[in-house]
């Protein structure tokens, strides 16, 4: 598992770096084909067949437990319990005796799923925990906080969604605001004054990993509506990816 370099960002996470040691789920012939971690590349080869022996392999190693993975993980499963909402009832039947802080981080990505078989399936099983609370949509969260670099990487690596990678590179809007706040003291500088070089490290690490991540943050740079900033800091990020990719 890696954080990011920053001190000051302890539990932002590289989503695609934190899950590479954990083992393949029980069986080497539930893995892909092409020998590639099952989460990190999910959206290249969806595997959900494997959910259930993935989710009990999580519980027993306390990953589903773990503060730093709970944000990438929500933001992944809550995509994968959307493509297969018709796969949910028979899913939780499998699963539903795991830790109850295990089911925490389960039933949280069912809802955020949005589906209505989600949200039946919460009505039975955590009535009166989210009944008449709206979702939210990853692609419309504030972009203020570790956690929401965490979910979009979730929510991207289910998907292969390129919109998640164009809110990532928003946070570099924050590389325009003030370093210094008065009256806050500088070892106590705001979360957003480090958020862009979060965003950057875990752009230019994704995109030396996948290929897609390359292909689609080049086309963003070249396409894309972005800003002055957005244009010089995500093309810093595929420069330090393109120069990492060729070394021996």
């Amino acid at each position: 598992m890696k954080l990011f370099p920053i001190q000051s960002l302890p539990l932002i996470i590289t989503f695609s770096l934190l899950f590479t040691a954990l083992p393949p789920a029980y069986t080497e012939e539930q893995t892909p084909a092409n020998g590639d971690d099952w989460l990190t590349f999910y959206y290249r080869d969806p595997r959900p067949d494997q959910v259930v022996a993935q989710l009990k392999a999580w519980s027993a190693e306390g990953t589903l437990q773990n503060k730093t993975a709970r944000a990438p993980l929500t933001g992944f499963l809550s995509q994968v319990f959307r493509q297969n909402a018709d796969k949910i009832e028979n899913w939780y039947s499998q699963i539903k005796d795991l830790p109850k802080g295990d089911l925490e981080l389960i039933t949280l990505a069912m809802w955020i799923s949005g589906s209505k078989e989600s949200r039946e399936l919460l009505k039975t099983h955590r009535s009166g925990f989210f009944d008449n609370k709206t979702p939210p949509d990853i692609l419309t969260l504030n972009l203020d906080s570790a956690s929401a670099l965490d979910l979009l990487w979730g929510y991207y690596f289910a998907t292969g969604d390129s919109k998640a990678l164009r809110r990532i590179v928003a946070m570099f809007k924050y590389a325009d605001a003030p370093k210094k706040v008065n009256g806050i003291p500088e070892d106590r500088a705001p979360l957003y004054t480090v958020l862009p070089d979060a965003a950057k490290w875990s752009l230019s690490s994704n995109a030396e990993q996948h290929s897609k991540v390359l292909k689609d943050c080049k086309d963003m740079l070249s396409n894309g509506d972005l800003n002055a900033t957005e244009k010089k800091w995500l093309d810093e990020s595929l420069q330090e990816a393109e120069k990492a990719l060729k070394k021996p």
